[in-house]
């Protein structure tokens, strides 16, 4: 969600319900335009390319697991789990605070 510490249960249900709306919106532009795409590919002969057609079906699917996630974490009454976190480019630079400080903080407390 956010770096704030959200400490009310309905506050995150509430956050979670307004995400899973957004990402319904969006997938329903995808949709339209993925019909309008396919119309104007397949019944009026553009030449427009079709791996476009791919690359909003990628996207709709990508906003699929993100919605049955938000709503597995609605029904489980629980927060949605965090990003990992990787290492910045270039190898582990904890040596060097000032590169990458919230990271190496991070990996030494798990030490």
């Amino acid at each position: 969600m956010s770096e704030t510490d959200l400490h009310s249960t309905a506050l995150q249900q509430t956050l979670l319900k307004s995400e899973g709306l957004r990402i319904l919106v969006i997938l329903a532009f995808v949709v339209f335009f993925e019909v309008v795409y396919a119309v104007r590919i397949f019944l009026l002969g553009s030449l427009v390319p079709r791996w476009g057609l791919l690359a909003f079906q990628g996207f709709g699917i990508y906003e699929l697991v993100i919605l049955f996630a938000v709503r597995r974490a609605l029904v489980e009454q629980r927060d949605l789990p965090a990003a990992r976190e990787s290492p910045p480019p270039g190898g582990d630079h904890c040596g060097d605070l000032q590169r990458s400080p919230c990271f190496c903080e991070r990996k030494q407390a798990t030490r």
